[in-house]
């Protein structure tokens, strides 16, 4: 006779091997989302570092943390949303949306320096605008000082105490992000004593670092790993 359907053990059997070859599947496509986030990531980063040369050919500087109009500096992040895209109006950078100029509200309107559209903005906790990530995290920026001598205590990565060398790395453009530790470990000094030794190679001696939270929006060591000598940032430089 012929049958005209599935018994509830082949369905109860079919259901069981479908959701194994789920659970199966789960960690591979969650890799694979993650991965792809990354390179997207990685992708803004470099969009990030054209507008930054860009703006170095204009200004024959990278851009630097100085003293605003108030008398406050502004950390890295809002920085680099001012120097790339100057988002404010004419009484902020004397360019209504998009750019800014040098001196007053007349001459030469210099940027913005990356397609403000490819990018979400936000603003600090000091209402100062700023660049965000794919996951809604700031994106910090630090300019190196050239020509410092980086196997020098406190050479490399240090607080700049405003006087005497600085170092290549200011720790001040990130510090509401990344301790001074968590930032000298990522860069390569791994005992943390603020230069390179000689069984040390830095991670990064270039013109700028860039620093994204990575995909799992945490700055730093990655919180699920118990010995915190991972991270998942998203950087310029290799970790």
């Amino acid at each position: 006779m012929r049958r005209k359907g599935f018994t509830l053990v082949e369905l109860m059997v079919a259901v069981g091997v479908l959701t194994l070859l789920a659970a199966m599947a789960m960690p591979v496509l969650a890799k694979a989302r993650k991965q792809a986030l990354r390179t997207r990531m990685k992708s803004d980063l470099m969009v990030l570092s054209q507008g930054l040369d860009a703006y170095r050919a204009d200004q024959r500087d990278y851009p630097r943390n100085i003293a605003g109009k108030d008398g406050w500096d502004i950390e890295g992040s809002e920085l680099l949303c001012w120097a790339l895209i100057a988002p404010g109006s004419a009484a902020d950078d004397g360019c209504d949306g998009p750019g800014f100029r040098i001196r007053g509200t007349k001459g030469q309107v210099y940027g913005p320096y990356v397609n403000p559209d490819l990018f979400k903005l936000s603003s600090s906790e000091y209402g100062d605008p700023v660049i965000l990530d794919r996951q809604g995290q700031q994106i910090y920026y630090v300019p190196a000082n050239q020509g410092v001598d980086i196997h020098a205590p406190g050479g490399f990565i240090d607080d700049y105490s405003g006087s005497g060398p600085r170092p290549m790395f200011e720790h001040a453009y990130v510090e509401r992000c990344l301790s001074l530790t968590a930032m000298r470990k990522a860069l390569g000094d791994q005992n943390s004593n603020g230069q390179i030794d000689f069984d040390e190679t830095p991670a990064s001696t270039g013109s700028f670092l860039l620093w994204s939270a990575g995909p799992n929006g945490a700055f730093g060591p990655d919180p699920d790993d118990p010995m915190q000598q991972r991270s998942d940032d998203v950087t310029n430089f290799c970790q």
